[in-house]
C-alpha cells in the first residue's frame, strides 16, 4: 500500500536544518529521509540524532534515491545549488533559497508561537495551582473563622449572661444598703454627728454611683441580647429637653459652665419610651459636662420633614479625628485627666447609640481637639397608624406559629369636630389626652399597645378570644363615658369601635393596619 507521506531529504544541519526539522518532525505528511552536513556536530545533526534521523555527510549519493520526494537546500550554497540542477529525475521537487526561507520564517514563527503556548501553558498552570491552593487556604480559614466567630458569640453570650445575672444579684442587696445608709443619714435611726453624716453622704454618692454602673452594665446586656424594649407613648422631645436641662443646672453652675437649649419650637412630638430618650440626652449632656471646663453646653433639636435632629455640642477638650470613630464604643473613655471626679463606665455613649438605633435612628459625633465636641442624633418619625401597623405585623410574625390569640381593635369619639367647635380645640385636646390615658390605665396590667390618633384609640393586646376582647373594650368605653360625665359634655357624643381577633379575623386584623 502506497504511503501518503512526502519524503524529504534536508541537506544543511545548520540552525536551519535544525528548525525544519523541529517543524516536520510532528507533521503526520512529511516523513524526513535523512539529513546531511559536512559538520556532524552541526546543530541539526545532533538533533537528527536524537530523533534517529538518519545523517550523512556525503549528499550527491542520495540524488538518485527513488524514495525521496523533495530536496530542502537549507544552507543556500550555490554548489549544492549547482549540484542539485544537473539532476536529470524530474520526480524529485527541489526547494531552493528563497523558498526555504519563507518555510523558515513559518517555522521560526511557529516556534516562537509554541514557546510562548508552553510559558504561558506553565503560567496559568502555576496559577490555576496557585489559585487552588489559596482556595483549600480561604476555606480552611472560613472554617477556622466560623469556628472563632461561633465560640465568640458563646462567649460573648455568657459574658452577658453573667454581667445580667451579676447585675440583678447586686441590685437588691445595694437597694437595702442605700435605704439603710440614707435612713441613718436622715437621723430616722438617731442623731448623728457632724462628721459620721460626711461620711456618710460620701458612702451614699458612692451606693449612687454603683448603683449606676449597674444600670448602665444591666442595660448594654440588654441591647446586646436585643432584649430592650420599646413602649412607645406620644412624648414632647422640647418638655424633656427642659426637664435634662433643669437637672444639670446645678453641677454646670458649680463648675462655672454655662448649659443652653436652642431651638425655636415649642413643641417636638415623638412617640417613643420617655426614659429611653431622657437617658440619652442625659448620657451626652453628661459625657459633655464630664470634659468640658469652661464655655458652654448646648442642647438643641430640629422637627424636620421626616426625622427629628437633636444634638448636644460642648466647648469642651475634643478628641482627635482618630478616636472619634471609637467614641460610641464600650469602656472607652477618651481625654480624662488624672486626679478627682467621677469616674463613669465608658458605658454611656454605647448605651445611647443602642437605643437610638433601636428606634431605627442614627448617631454620630464631630470633634476638634480644644474646641469641642458636637453628638448628633436623628430619629425617624412614625404617624399613630404606622406605629399600629408596625406593631400588628410584630404581632402575626411572633404569634402565627403559636396557638396564642391576640386582638386589634379602633375606639373612636363619635362627633368630635361639633364638640371641637363647642368646647374648644385646646380643651377637647385635653380630654382625648385623657382618653388614651384612661386606656393605658385599663390596660397596664397586660403587654399591650395603646396610641391615640386624632378622635381614636388605636390598641393591640393579648386576648382569650372575643368575648375576653369585647369585655376589655366596653370596659374602655364605661371609664371614657363615666369620664364625659363628669366633665358635664356627654350628650351628642358616642364611643364606637371596630374589633377583630387574631387568627379567626386575619383579614380584618391586616386591613386594620394598613388603613
Amino acid at each position: 500500500m502506497a504511503s501518503n507521506k512526502t519524503n524529504v531529504l534536508i541537506i544543511g544541519g545548520g540552525k536551519k536544518g535544525k528548525s525544519l526539522i523541529t517543524l516536520f518532525r510532528d507533521n503526520e505528511k512529511i516523513e524526513i529521509k535523512g539529513i546531511v552536513d559536512i559538520d556532524p556536530n552541526a546543530p541539526g545533526m545532533k538533533l537528527a540524532k536524537e530523533k534517529g534521523i538518519p545523517t550523512f555527510t556525503d549528499y550527491k549519493r542520495f540524488l538518485e534515491d527513488n524514495k525521496i520526494d523533495k530536496i530542502i537546500n537549507a544552507v543556500g550554497s550555490k554548489k549544492v545549488q549547482e549540484d542539485l540542477a544537473k539532476i536529470k529525475r524530474t520526480n524529485i521537487e527541489i526547494m531552493g533559497k528563497h523558498s526555504t526561507r519563507l518555510m523558515l520564517d513559518i517555522v521560526n514563527e511557529r516556534i516562537e508561537a509554541r514557546k510562548e503556548l508552553e510559558t504561558t501553558k506553565k503560567e496559568l498552570e502555576l496559577q490555576s495551582w496557585g489559585m487552588k491552593k489559596t482556595n483549600e487556604g480561604i476555606k480552611t480559614l472560613y472554617k477556622e473563622l466560623e469556628k472563632k466567630t461561633e465560640e465568640l458569640k458563646r462567649l460573648d453570650t455568657l459574658k452577658s449572661d453573667f454581667i445580667s445575672t451579676v447585675s440583678h444579684e447586686l441590685r437588691t442587696p445595694l437597694t437595702i444598703i442605700r435605704e439603710a445608709v440614707a435612713q441613718v443619714l436622715d437621723g430616722i435611726l438617731g442623731e448623728t454627728t457632724k462628721e459620721q453624716r460626711e461620711f456618710l453622704s460620701v458612702g451614699l454618692s458612692d451606693i449612687d454611683r454603683l448603683g449606676r454602673i449597674i444600670n448602665d452594665l444591666l442595660d448594654i446586656s440588654k441591647i446586646e441580647r436585643g432584649k430592650m424594649e420599646i413602649k412607645r407613648n406620644k412624648i414632647n422631645i422640647m418638655e424633656i429637653i427642659g426637664s435634662v436641662h433643669a437637672s444639670f443646672l446645678p453641677k454646670v453652675k458649680n463648675k462655672g459652665i454655662e448649659i443652653k437649649i436652642k431651638c425655636s419650637q415649642k413643641e417636638i412630638i415623638f412617640y417613643a419610651e420617655r426614659d429611653q430618650i431622657i437617658q440619652v440626652f442625659n448620657n451626652l449632656v453628661g459625657n459633655a459636662l464630664k470634659f468640658t471646663e469652661k464655655g458652654n453646653i448646648t442642647i438643641s433639636a430640629t422637627d424636620k420633614k421626616n426625622k427629628i435632629e437633636c444634638s448636644v455640642s460642648d466647648t469642651g477638650r475634643g478628641v482627635s479625628k482618630e478616636d472619634v470613630p471609637k467614641l460610641f464604643s464600650k469602656f472607652q473613655q477618651f481625654g480624662r485627666s488624672n486626679g478627682p471626679g467621677e469616674k463613669g463606665t465608658g458605658l454611656g455613649l454605647a448605651i445611647s447609640k443602642g437605643i437610638i438605633e433601636l428606634y431605627k435612628g442614627k448617631i454620630g459625633a464631630k470633634s476638634e481637639m480644644g474646641k469641642g465636641t458636637k453628638f448628633i442624633f436623628t430619629l425617624p418619625k412614625y404617624t399613630p397608624k404606622k406605629l399600629f401597623n408596625k406593631e400588628i405585623e410584630r404581632n402575626i410574625a411572633e404569634f402565627e406559629d403559636q396557638d396564642i390569640l391576640f386582638s386589634a381593635a379602633v375606639i373612636r369619639m363619635e362627633e368630635w369636630d361639633k364638640l371641637e367647635k363647642k368646647i374648644g380645640k385646646e380643651k377637647l385636646s385635653n380630654i382625648l389626652d385623657k382618653f388614651e390615658n384612661l386606656g393605658k390605665k385599663n390596660l397596664d396590667y397586660m403587654q399591650n399597645f395603646i396610641i391615640r390618633d386624632k378622635n381614636e384609640l388605636l390598641l393591640v393586646f393579648p386576648s382569650k378570644g372575643k368575648e375576653d376582647a369585647l369585655q376589655i373594650i366596653e370596659k374602655l368605653k364605661k371609664s371614657f363615658s363615666d369620664f364625659l360625665s363628669e366633665k358635664g359634655i356627654k350628650e351628642n357624643t358616642g364611643i364606637a369601635f371596630d374589633l377583630a381577633v387574631y387568627p379567626k379575623d386575619a383579614k380584618k386584623i391586616k386591613k386594620f393596619g394598613q388603613n
